[in-house]
């Protein structure tokens, strides 16, 4: 019993010893466990986080790093535009000026086909060039397109050759990137290359256009701004040909490259100056230097006529298209006169436009030669840069003294009035009729073209002669082409008839030229011109030269002691030009220094630098004079003449043939602008071509602008342009005029205004007069004359700089001609002949068509790495 007692004890000792063991701790150990998984979910959802959060980081970190790289490519896009947009104006322009042209080899009549051809290869050609580290020299050439930069904005922790932020960098795709560029990314590094094959071109002429091949942009990040990531896009870029017709029954004028439009004239007051940046064009009365209004605070507007002024005391520049006046800095650039460009003693003009079109150039220097300390100098100024090209339908005159004209670029007188045409008016050349005129035609690259020969006018003979008995008044004032096309003064002694051709009875005639009964003498006798006798001059007959030559007799009043007195002038009147030529050359080479001293008598310097490059054309004899004082160089001291080979008339029949319908196309181009600011002649109807037509009539709506509101004050119309400028955005108020005041009062505008409210104006309308005070920046349509006076010009040698600034601004014009003007949702464009045809949405002009250029500019190939 008592084993089984103790058996009972044990047992229920060992049970409650089993109960507490088995018990003891499992909520702990439950509580650790779950401890521990949370703990274990916990990291794994943080580690989840972190990794996704970097993931996140580094994704940003990469797109901003791409985004980096693709503004580059963005921004070379837009540049490529600009581009494309320059080359389409450039190569259009020259495929017009071969309008109704033959080719210069076959002597062919150039085709719509080949044309196009022309305007293909000339937009290619611009392209490669611009694309280029250099001027194209070839098809297979290989250019450099760009290098690396650092695009940190603090220049001195720059450690490559070029900053983007200062712009060094001028050539190939990366003068593409604007100097903002660094404002909009990331420090970092930027390189844009080329990666091609080694003997591969890089830039490839196609049937579709030009094509950027393998264009390698790479983007490193920097000084922790996504350092370490690193972005390459490649890609080719193809720009593509423009669809161009040259066949448009309608064309649209780039109203917007320009600053003045007027249907007369252009004038620049006396002591006015005006610098003029962007386009301009003038009606027949065209453009005079030192005339029209002065400002004088009496009268209406304070604004009096103040007519010509024979001392000017004025000056024109015209400067180089600028981003703000055209979209692009490279832009061309026009000054177009349907008259004449006068430029009056002591004023100046400065040209770094690219083209000069006017009927003529005419330059006055002061009566007297003005002498400093025994010195002269010129008072007189008229420069072309070697950019800018003249295009002048008749001459380009020199009179008086003390004038220094320069031309860099090219020059193009191009009337020749038909074949040989006997037309002074019709025939270009250049004649100097000053003393110390310096005349340089420094040209490395240009070219010369003078297409016809002066000629001794009677016409220009003021005052009543008494007619000769039989003579009819009209012969009084003849004319006499001379065999010059770029003369002095007395190159006339060449033409006046040798006296040993005159026959007066039965023998020569003792002088040229003569009294009026020595004329009449003379012409009583029978067979009184020889034409076979051998010239004592030339040691030729005058037959040999040619076979129809004539005389015509000029008569000119003249003051002696014994009072009025009317010489005759017999002068030799040769069928042709070439004709004319040789018998100049002939007698300037025998006469010798006799000849030499007349001429030396009246010009200073007529020089002519050329290199191989220079084309040199003429219808007559170029004299060049290069006096060095103390020269023992015989040339510089001598009248010389070009060699035959620079005369039309000894030129091949294909290139005269060439050379003829070039003209035919200036012609063309020089219309064109008067009637519409458009080489495109051919594009315009009949209508816009009628007599009394223009370029101020064929754009404006007259019509519209007489049916004003308020004839009398004019309708204003305001809006806000914003733009920018330096990186910074900005915007300023944007202001239309538009008035009805032909035959009344000029609207006076510009910075120096009376009327404080019509110095905010931008955009005028009027179908009268404008005035124009101080400096202006837009666009002004005159159906009268505009006239600048600014009254801060102080003398012939001011500087440019304080002359009234005059500047296009096309952002502001295209915002102003898509403004809508009432509730009807009209545009201002109403005031305008197919005026809705202006507001271009993003899209540019190109004369006759709208190019879309975003489309003409495709990527092949592109790949991300």
């Amino acid at each position: 019993m008592m084993m089984r007692l103790m058996q009972t004890v044990y047992r229920m000792a060992s049970g409650r010893r089993a109960k507490k063991i088995g018990n003891r701790g499992a909520g702990i150990v439950m509580v650790i466990v779950a401890i521990a998984l949370v703990s274990v979910l916990t990291s794994v959802l943080a580690s989840i986080a972190l990794l996704n959060m970097q993931m996140k980081s580094t994704e940003r970190k990469s797109k901003e790093n791409f985004y980096d790289a693709e503004t580059a490519l963005d921004q070379i896009h837009v540049g490529l535009e600009g581009l494309i947009s320059l080359a389409i104006q450039d190569a259009y322009t020259t495929a017009m000026q071969q309008y109704k042209m033959v080719d210069s080899t076959t002597g062919l009549a150039v085709t719509e086909a080949e044309r196009l051809a022309t305007f293909r290869s000339s937009y290619m050609n611009k392209l490669i060039e611009a694309v280029s580290e250099s001027a194209i020299t070839g098809d297979d050439a290989h250019y450099l397109i760009g290098n690396e930069h650092d695009v940190d904005a603090d220049a001195s922790t720059n450690t490559y050759i070029y900053n983007i932020t200062t712009g060094l960098y001028e050539h190939g795709i990366l003068s593409l990137l604007t100097k903002e560029y660094a404002g909009y990314v990331h420090d970092g590094f930027l390189k844009v290359s080329c990666n091609v094959p080694s003997g591969t071109d890089s830039i490839v002429r196609t049937t579709n256009g030009v094509l950027l091949k393998g264009i390698s942009i790479e983007y490193t990040g920097k000084d922790g701004n996504n350092q370490g990531y690193f972005t390459k896009i490649s890609t080719d870029i193809l720009m593509n040909h423009p669809d161009i017709s040259f066949s448009e029954s309608t064309v649209l004028p780039n109203v917007y490259d320009y600053a003045f439009v007027a249907q007369k004239g252009i004038n620049i007051g006396y002591k006015s100056g005006i610098s003029l940046t962007g386009n301009a064009y003038s009606g027949e009365e065209g453009i005079v230097i030192g005339n029209g209004y002065e400002y004088t605070g009496t009268g209406t507007n304070g604004i009096t006529s103040i007519g010509a002024n024979t001392n000017g005391l004025a000056g024109l520049q015209v400067n180089a298209a600028t981003e703000k006046s055209s979209g692009s800095a490279g832009a061309k650039s026009y000054l177009v006169t349907g008259g004449e460009i006068q430029v009056p003693a002591l004023s100046s003009v400065l040209l770094d436009c690219d083209t000069v079109w006017a009927q003529n150039l005419s330059v006055t220097g002061s009566q007297t030669p003005n002498v400093v300390g025994g010195v002269m100098q010129y008072g007189t100024v008229l420069e072309g840069s070697n950019k800018t090209a003249f295009y002048i339908a008749d001459d380009l005159e020199i009179s008086k003294h003390n004038v220094s004209a320069t031309i860099e670029g090219s020059y193009f007188g191009y009337g020749n009035g038909g074949v040989d045409s006997s037309n002074p008016d019709e025939s270009s050349s250049i004649i100097v009729n000053g003393a110390n005129t310096n005349l340089d035609f420094n040209m490395t690259n240009g070219s010369l073209l003078l297409a016809g020969t002066s000629f001794i006018d009677g016409r220009t003979i003021t005052g009543t002669l008494d007619p000769l008995e039989g003579i009819d008044e009209a012969d009084t004032r003849g004319t006499a082409r001379m065999g010059a096309s770029l003369s002095v003064k007395t190159d006339q002694i060449v033409f006046l008839a040798p006296t040993d051709s005159l026959k007066v009875g039965d023998r020569d005639a003792t002088i040229n030229p003569m009294t009026k009964s020595e004329y009449n003498t003379w012409l009583a006798t029978p067979n009184h011109f020889d034409i076979n006798t051998v010239s004592r001059v030339t040691n030729k007959t005058l037959a040999s030269y040619d076979s129809n030559v004539t005389v015509t007799p000029i008569f000119r009043q003249v003051t002696t002691n014994s009072g009025n007195e009317i010489l005759v002038y017999i002068y030799l009147k040769f069928s042709n030009d070439q004709a004319a030529a040789d018998y100049a050359r002939d007698y300037m080479a025998n006469a010798g220094n006799r000849f030499n001293s007349y001429l030396k008598a009246y010009n200073n310097q007529i020089k002519l630098s050329h290199t191989s490059q220079t084309q040199i054309y003429s219808a007559g004899n170029v004299l060049t004079y290069q006096y060095v004082s103390g020269s023992s160089d015989e040339n510089n001291g001598k009248y010389v003449l070009q060699a035959d080979n620079t005369y039309i008339g000894h030129l091949a029949s294909n290139k005269q043939s060439y050379l003829r319908n070039l003209i035919v196309g200036f012609d063309s181009s020089y219309k064109g602008l008067c009637y519409k600011l458009t080489t495109n002649l051919s594009g315009l109807n009949a209508g816009e071509t009628g007599t009394g037509r223009n370029a101020y009539n064929n754009i404006i709506n007259e019509s519209a602008v007489k049916g004003v509101d308020v004839p009398t004050t004019g309708k204003t119309y305001s809006t806000t342009y914003n733009y920018e400028e330096g990186g910074v955005s900005k915007s300023m108020p944007a202001v239309a005029f538009v008035i009805n005041n032909e035959g009344g009062a000029p609207v006076e505008v510009g910075s120096l205004a009376s009327n404080t409210e019509n110095r905010k104006i931008n955009l005028v309308i009027a179908t009268g007069d404008v005035f124009v005070r101080g400096n202006y920046e837009g666009l002004i349509f005159s159906g009268g004359t505009i006239s600048v006076y600014n009254s801060l010009y102080t003398g012939a040698d001011s500087d440019p700089d304080t002359w009234a600034q005059v500047t296009a601004n096309r952002g502001l014009i295209t915002k102003l001609l898509e403004m809508e003007i009432d509730a009807d949702n009209t545009l201002i464009g109403k005031y305008f002949i197919n005026g809705t045809a202006y507001v271009n949405k993003g899209k540019v002009e190109n004369y006759s068509t709208y190019v879309d250029l975003d489309s003409l500019i495709t990527y092949r190939n592109w790949t991300k790495g």
